[in-house]
């Protein structure tokens, strides 16, 4: 006996022959051939590079003496009231606006021997007691104005830091401003931008050997009250 498919099974099947003959023909798009005068879409290659390029400065900018090597002994003859020891620097970045230069004892908490703003952003130096053509001295721990001389207690070996600044702004120090301030608010400005010289000294009972001496100067806490005692 034979058997029907039932009217909606039948019609199922006639569906599924069906879209397998439309699949098997053309999926809507066409395929033409280009015309000969057709111009295609151009792409803009044209972009805006966001990249910084920041200046090379801790790698070029250096600072020197003739005095002393770095790591090396700072002479006798700049100790207690003697005078600073010349100084050289080159690789100053082009977009320097100030160069700064601070002394200071880090065996000692920081004691400032020396405060300098305001100098000539370019390559140069100092001579031997003197001070950069149109900078400004500021106060230092020992509550004076300008270079106060390693001077530890007699015996004590120090380490003492030269660093220069390449500040990309102005220092733009108030006057007043306690030392230990301003050499803080100098070092955030010129972050990443420094050259450090160091040397050491040593005090001793016979002056003159060139690596040791002895002396006084004043001493404070760098509030600007000066008071008697051995400088650091």
């Amino acid at each position: 006996m034979r058997r029907h498919l039932p009217s909606l099974a039948r019609f199922g099947l006639v569906a599924v022959v069906l879209a397998g003959a439309a699949a098997c023909g053309t999926s809507g798009r066409d395929l033409r051939q280009p015309d000969a005068n057709a111009v295609s879409p151009t792409r803009s290659t044209s972009s805006t590079s966001s990249v910084l390029t920041l200046p090379s400065v801790g790698a070029t900018l250096k600072l020197t003496s003739p005095a002393f090597t770095t790591g090396g002994s700072i002479p006798g003859e700049f100790s207690c009231t003697g005078p600073s020891p010349a100084l050289n620097w080159t690789g100053v970045p082009a977009d320097t606006k100030e160069l700064v230069l601070i002394v200071t004892d880090p065996t000692a908490n920081d004691f400032v021997h020396w405060a300098v703003t305001g100098i000539a952003p370019t390559d140069g130096g100092v001579a031997q007691g003197a001070v950069p053509a149109g900078a400004t001295q500021l106060q230092n721990s020992s509550g004076r104005v300008g270079w106060t001389g390693p001077c530890p207690p007699n015996g004590s070996l120090h380490d003492y830091q030269f660093t220069l600044l390449a500040l990309p702004q102005a220092s733009a120090i108030a006057a007043n401003t306690p030392v230990k301030d301003a050499v803080a608010q100098l070092l955030t400005l010129g972050t990443g931008r420094s050259s450090v010289l160091t040397g050491s000294f040593q005090t001793g009972v016979t002056e003159g050997t060139g690596t040791s001496g002895t002396g006084t100067a004043p001493r404070s806490s760098g509030t600007g009250t000066s008071t008697k005692g051995t400088t650091k």
